[in-house]
């Protein structure tokens, strides 16, 4: 198969196109997918720079993938050859990387796709929504319903990146009263989306902004993209909570009163209880937030072929807003 194929730590460089790796196989738990597209995270390049996650070369990377089952393990049962499905895959293990023609998923992890969804949206569906649901809802987290908001106030710092727009759309869809921040272009964007109020992070006093909006009522953030002033936004505020995906330590300023939390999907990939609770209920929220017409793909960078993923790559590197870098195999 053709594969987009890792050889050694620490440089793009080392990045090349094969034509004839191997193709693997199934076990009885595994699915074998045939790829028609992959997602790119910043955990892509991240991996391919720095070499975490990665334990053995040569190596395929990748972890968002949508496809048609080709193969699968005789005690997968919820799944038959022919679905079309997408899948959120573990980090840096062999056979697993998705950028390439095939790879395999396992059967717990690998979902049929929403109806109405084609590939290129469906392979977003994975780390954006699975980082964002076990954020927002998981118990060590925010702790939030994902079934009754309430009304309840929730800022989402940096709504324009794919994370935060699926948090904007899991918590607007639930009840809840969305706050979030970007940048001007996109704040009609995000309107769109579900978000109650939007703030322009580009503003000196937008902290304050907040603060005057949320009020007392305003007690969990989700920082989506490590922005020191989320949490300030939670000072004075008792009994709050801070969710983090870009941060891995506490700020020494960190409000009295503030808990941080650190959201970590690649970790619990490996925790039955976590990847349990995802599996089993973000994939069933998305679809019937889709069916209520609540829930859509985010605005689309389409690439096309296995020779194009390192463009890919490099483009997320650079950073992007408001869009999510995918690859078409």
């Amino acid at each position: 198969m053709k594969a987009l194929v890792l050889s050694q730590k620490g440089s793009f460089d080392h990045l090349q196109v094969e034509t004839n790796f191997p193709i693997p196989r199934p076990s009885s738990t595994q699915v074998l997918i045939k790829v028609h597209a992959v997602a790119i995270n910043p955990v892509d390049w991240k991996m391919v720079d720095l070499g975490i996650f990665i334990k053995q070369y040569p190596i395929i990377v990748g972890c968002d993938v949508s496809g048609e089952i080709v193969e699968k393990g005789d005690q997968v049962t919820h799944l038959e050859v022919g679905d079309r499905v997408f899948s959120y895959n573990p980090l840096g293990v062999p056979n697993y990387g998705t950028f390439a023609e095939y790879c395999l998923a396992d059967g717990f992890a690998a979902q049929k796709i929403p109806e109405g969804f084609n590939y290129e949206q469906a392979c977003t569906l994975g780390v954006g929504n699975y980082t964002a649901f076990l954020g927002l809802f998981w118990r060590d987290n925010l702790n939030l319903s994902f079934e009754h908001g309430d009304g309840k106030y929730v800022l989402v710092w940096g709504g324009s990146s794919s994370l935060g727009i699926a948090a904007i759309q899991l918590l607007a869809g639930a009840g809840y009263h969305v706050l979030t921040t970007c940048s001007p272009k996109n704040m009609q964007y995000l309107s769109r989306l579900g978000a109650h109020e939007v703030f322009d992070h580009t503003q000196e006093n937008v902290v304050q902004q907040i603060r005057e909006a949320g009020g007392s009522n305003l007690k969990h953030v989700f920082d989506c993209v490590g922005d020191d002033r989320a949490y300030k936004v939670l000072e004075g505020q008792d009994d709050s909570k801070i969710a983090w995906t870009a941060k891995y330590s506490v700020p020494k300023d960190l409000p009295t009163g503030v808990k941080p939390c650190f959201v970590q999907l690649g970790a619990g990939y490996f925790i039955n209880e976590v990847i349990t609770f995802l599996t089993q209920n973000a994939p069933q929220v998305v679809q019937k937030l889709i069916k209520e017409g609540k829930y859509e793909a985010p605005n689309l960078e389409v690439y096309h072929g296995v020779e194009q993923i390192k463009l890919a790559l490099l483009r997320q590197k650079q950073g992007v807003s408001g869009t999510k870098v995918v690859v078409s195999i």
